[in-house]
């Protein structure tokens, strides 16, 4: 996924600057990130995936992007297989896969997420809540910049400090906004992230970061 950071290694520094716009989200990366929710065991568990599922995945994305070459073309065919995996899976497997992405997102992104094409058409918004969206996306963004000018003149930073900070912001943004939503987009919301799935990932390929 993209990163908001910059290493300086030669210098042991680490340099960080939001690159997310007011617009934009992690959700991008679906269904790229299908092949890292797949290999988690506790994804695999959760959507009942069976062990010739899983052989096939494997496959498939063998396939599709052995032969890649460079970051974005990595990218764009893992992109590719996410999708063809989605297919091969059951509509339940489908819809509960997704709902764990969204809720990994969420933690991340906080408020972003409600600016994504595919959430925001669920949750149709109405022109006062799409307005107060965006002046909260705009305010968090100036925040987020004010508060990456601070973190990187104080020795001794890390980037899980920052990340951890940043999706803090988002997610208070994010309560904020939430107390505008109608009892249907409650329920919509529900719908899309689905029952809270907890469980602690092995790997670190999409944490609750940036």
């Amino acid at each position: 996924m993209n990163h908001s950071y910059t290493r300086a290694c030669v210098l042991v520094v680490v340099v960080f600057t939001p690159s997310l716009g007011v617009a934009q989200t992690f959700s991008k990366d679906w269904p790229r990130d299908v092949i890292g929710l797949l290999r988690e065991p506790s994804v695999q568990k959760e959507i009942k995936l069976t062990a010739d599922q899983f052989k096939e995945f494997n496959a498939l994305v063998q396939k599709e992007v052995a032969d890649a070459n460079g970051e974005q073309q990595i990218a764009a065919k893992q992109s590719v297989a996410g999708g063809k995996v989605l297919e091969s899976l059951e509509p339940k497997q489908r819809v509960r896969l997704e709902q764990i992405f969204r809720q990994r997102v969420f933690l991340v992104d906080g408020i972003r997420v409600f600016s994504d094409p595919q959430v925001t058409k669920k949750l149709e918004f109405n022109a006062a809540q799409t307005k107060s969206l965006e002046a909260a996306l705009t305010d968090l963004q100036n925040r987020e910049q004010e508060f990456t000018k601070k973190f990187n003149k104080t020795p001794g930073g890390n980037e899980w400090t920052y990340d951890a900070e940043l999706s803090k912001m988002r997610m208070q943004a994010a309560t904020k906004f939430q107390t505008q939503f109608t009892p249907a987009q409650k329920e919509s919301w529900k719908g899309i992230v689905g029952p809270s799935f907890t469980v602690k990932f092995t790997n670190m390929y999409f944490r609750p970061t940036r």
